[in-house]
């Protein structure tokens, strides 16, 4: 993102923080929703679920899978947020393309620079 003025500067930053806030709040709210829900039994250990990280999948199948279209739903939320990562890490990989391989490499021509860009990007 580009900006013009040191104040819009600052302001980028203040709204970004207070996004932040909402995010990690919502995060911290689910968890502890989470944890009072299974408090009393262990998906893990009754083999429900083979990882931590599927509990949350699982909670929303069990509270919320009779409701049509809440599991697609958050499905299609899982991969929008993976793809939004992914898209955020281009600007990343064309920065440091830019700063470190061309110094190393010297005059790259495109579509070498575009290749060492994407494969940069997967191994992020």
């Amino acid at each position: 993102m580009s900006v013009q003025s040191q104040s819009q500067v600052k302001k980028a930053i203040w709204t970004s923080c207070f996004g932040l806030i909402i995010i990690y709040s919502v995060n911290f709210y689910t968890g502890m929703i989470m944890v009072a829900h299974y408090k009393d039994c262990d998906p893990i250990k009754s083999g429900e679920i083979r990882a931590a990280d599927e509990i949350l999948p699982l909670y929303v199948i069990s509270t919320m899978g009779h409701l049509k279209g809440v599991t697609g739903f958050f499905v299609a939320g899982i991969f929008a947020a993976s793809l939004g990562c992914f898209s955020s890490q281009q600007p990343f990989c064309r920065y440091y393309n830019r700063i470190f391989f061309t110094p190393l490499l010297g005059y790259i021509c495109l579509t070498r620079k575009a290749l060492i860009q994407r494969n940069f990007c997967l191994f992020l």
